[in-house]
């Protein structure tokens, strides 16, 4: 299942995966003074790939800090975190709908080949 809608949605749960870590990391963190949160960006390079129609030189995704420390004010919002966990969860069930619905097709395609 090397094709590119299956690697694309295969690079999609990688970003979201990472970026769900970093997001509890923040929130961890959300009283520890002086913490600056960090956020996963994978879109670009995501959409990137699509337009070339191939992943092989597509950079992971990367784990970037959000702002720069502010007087040693930690500047984590646990309700921009919280709004952005729940988006990235139902992305992440969109992307694994989208994988098994592919994984069906390709299933069904075989035992047509085979019968």
């Amino acid at each position: 299942m090397n094709d590119v809608t299956m690697r694309a949605i295969e690079y999609a749960l990688g970003g979201l995966n990472l970026r769900s870590e970093v997001i509890a990391n923040n929130v961890a963190n959300a009283e520890v003074p002086g913490f600056t949160a960090s956020h996963v960006s994978f879109e670009r390079q995501l959409a990137s790939a699509l337009d070339r129609g191939s992943f092989d030189d597509t950079p992971a995704p990367t784990v970037m800090r959000k702002g720069d420390v502010f007087n040693g004010i930690n500047e984590v919002s646990l309700e921009d975190e919280m709004v952005e966990m729940i988006r990235t969860g139902l992305l992440r069930d969109a992307m694994v709908s989208a994988y098994n619905f592919k994984a069906d097709q390709l299933r069904t395609a075989m035992k047509g080949v085979m019968a």
